[in-house]
């Protein structure tokens, strides 16, 4: 099962369908050309209140490239950084909660990227990098052009207390440490990528 988020709303490519779940799929669509692509990828930039669309085909990874031929792929790194109080740094930019993270630079690998990116927007430098996570795609719009982010995120430990300073050209507009009991009031005013992700931690 692979998938990527238009404009919020998960497409799922899968290969198996199961009957008993069938009733509970939103909207299901059999595969049949990149014409069916190019169709579920309009109706979800529309964003007409569809929960997820599943996307039925025989070769997930085949309609995955097909999928991925009609975006430019940018690759990006992020983290998501816990305290010594076993808290997660949030980001509030663009009126949403949100994760650090950022475009790979030419010349770096995508760890020092995603350093360097929690480095930049949150001012913490006392890092320490303890393994990848996940891989997540969203897509957007940028003029005519659509893109698909490809994102790798780590997990990282900031120990000790920093403090934290917003970055002036990033959009932020404010930081703060989550604890569990209450990490479900920024999940309430996030992407839904965000979301999944800090779900599955």
């Amino acid at each position: 099962m692979i998938k990527v988020f238009v404009n919020n709303i998960p497409l799922i490519f899968s290969s198996a369908v199961d009957p008993e779940k069938i009733a509970d799929y939103h909207l299901y669509i059999i595969y049949d050309s990149k014409d069916t692509l190019l169709h579920v990828t309009g109706l979800s930039e529309k964003n007409n209140g569809v929960g997820q669309i599943y996307i039925f085909t025989r070769n997930e990874e085949e309609t995955w490239r097909e999928f991925q031929s009609l975006f430019e792929t940018v690759e990006a790194a992020g983290g998501v950084v816990f305290n010594d109080n076993d808290e997660i740094l949030m980001i509030f930019r663009n009126d949403r909660w949100d994760l650090p993270k950022g475009h790979l630079e030419s010349g770096e690998t995508i760890e020092q990227c995603a350093l360097r990116e929690v480095r930049e927007e949150c001012g913490l430098f006392d890092l320490e990098l303890n393994g990848k996570l996940t891989t997540s795609y969203h897509t957007y719009k940028k003029g005519e052009n659509r893109l698909m982010k490809k994102t790798e995120w780590y997990r990282m430990q900031c120990p000790g207390k920093e403090k934290l300073k917003i970055s002036g050209d990033e959009g932020i507009t404010d930081i703060k440490w989550f604890g569990k009991e209450s990490l479900h009031l920024p999940l309430a005013n996030t992407h839904n990528s965000i979301r999944e992700l800090l779900t599955g931690i």
